[in-house]
């Protein structure tokens, strides 16, 4: 997604406030060297947080090396591994750069195969900024009625758990600070939706001034953002009271009684997510991207799905109830479809006539939900009752044929013609 140079000064401006912020607001003393770091750390999110893993690691090489940035020291092996600046932080305890650490992942009493949700460095990226931007001001400047810009734009092709990463960070909102509302946009959501959806979660505070229910902030999420309709003059006008709201912080009141008069809103916070405005999906106009934080969410690395889905599998064939065999086949599975995975994607390209040829991190989902759909329902040992079969009395073997049925449910089924 393209953005102007002048909203990606403005982002970087906004993440920089957000990190010196942590430490003027506690009086601590920030020098030139911290400074630095911070600045540079600013710098590559903001103009670069766009770009995919490849296009990250070219601007490391040729941009921030080539000026003498302070960056982190990345050792030969970790160079090796493609680490970039993009791969740390910089720790307010040290003082100096530190790797992303995902947060350890608990599993739920109950699990839900579809309803998990795992840390990743990719959603820790993410997360972090977020909770930056969020300590901001909402206003930013008084005398200019200038709102403060906490708000985030996540972007990234399907699977790339754009979704995943906000509802993980509602999960740690403080429930006495902050309320959370979902808004799924559409092609057909009109104006009038959005301002209805608002309208259900603030309360009167006085005369014209309303605010989130019980003294709170509400952060609002988006989700595909940019599918409202275009209209015939090339407006997307679901987006514009969006706009209207966050840059005015308000927007006019629907009812009969008060239709036209101003109605003002305070305590909200936004974040949004939408698809790569390619292959003919909608892109935003430029007047509310300079509302927004936009970063990119790439598609996880290969070691991040096998830690997603490997962690999983586990989960789902303790010790307890499964033989070694079979949690020894866990790891070889889970490269085996990364690696299925990655060559229909590479090979199997869409084209005008087979534009059902996508395949994006989604069809792991897939794979891995049918396995543990079995894997869960160990009641009725199903898998360790194989041996009962004809066809089939070892359990591991059992297993790879039931990953092998869930593949070609997920991808053969798809190499149709018609």
């Amino acid at each position: 997604m393209e953005s102007p140079e002048v909203v990606k000064t403005t982002m970087m401006i906004n993440l920089l406030t957000a990190c010196l912020k942590e430490y003027t607001s506690s009086g601590q003393q920030v020098d030139f060297e911290l400074f630095e770091k911070l600045w540079c750390f600013s710098f590559a999110w903001s103009i670069a947080g766009l770009f995919e893993s490849n296009e990250r690691q070219k601007f490391h090489k040729e941009v921030l090396e080539r000026v003498g940035a302070a960056l982190p020291n990345i050792s030969a092996q970790r160079a090796f591994d493609k680490e970039t600046v993009f791969d740390y932080f910089v720790d307010p305890k040290t003082r100096n750069w530190a790797n992303w650490k995902p947060v350890e992942w608990e599993p739920p009493k109950r699990m839900v195969f579809s309803q998990l949700l795992i840390p990743t460095s990719d959603s820790t990226r993410a997360e972090y900024i977020i909770e930056k931007l969020r300590t901001l001001d909402e206003q930013r400047s008084e005398r200019r009625k200038e709102v403060g810009l906490l708000n985030t734009l996540l972007v990234g092709g399907a699977g790339t758990a754009k979704t995943s990463i906000v509802l993980m960070n509602s999960t740690r909102l403080d429930t006495e600070r902050y309320n959370f509302k979902r808004i799924n946009f559409s092609f057909y959501t009109l104006p009038h939706n959005f301002q209805e959806s608002i309208d259900s979660e603030v309360e009167k505070k006085n005369a014209k001034n309303y605010c989130p229910f019980q003294g709170k902030k509400l952060v609002v999420f988006l989700d595909d953002f940019s599918m409202p309709q275009i209209n015939e003059w090339g407006d997307q006008i679901t987006l514009e009271i969006t706009r209207q709201l966050i840059d005015f912080r308000g927007f006019y009141f629907l009812d009969k009684e008060e239709r036209g008069n101003p109605k003002s809103i305070a305590g909200l916070q936004f974040l949004a997510a939408m698809n790569h405005p390619t292959n003919g999906r909608n892109d935003v106009p430029n007047r509310i991207k300079r509302l927004f934080f936009s970063l990119n969410v790439p598609p996880p690395s290969d070691k991040a799905v096998e830690g997603i889905y490997g962690r999983i599998l586990q989960e789902l064939l303790p010790k307890k109830k499964y033989s070694e065999d079979v949690i020894g086949m866990v790891q070889p599975l889970v490269e085996a479809t990364i690696q299925l995975w990655m060559g229909a994607s590479a090979k199997l390209m869409p084209t005008p006539t087979k534009f059902h040829y996508v395949f994006t991190i989604r069809e792991l989902a897939r794979v891995f939900g049918g396995m543990a759909r079995v894997a869960q329902a160990s009641q009725y040992k199903v898998i360790q009752d194989c041996k009962n079969l004809k066809d089939v009395k070892d359990p591991k073997l059992f297993l790879i044929g039931l990953w092998r049925h869930e593949c070609q449910r997920t991808f053969v089924d798809k190499l149709i013609n018609n």
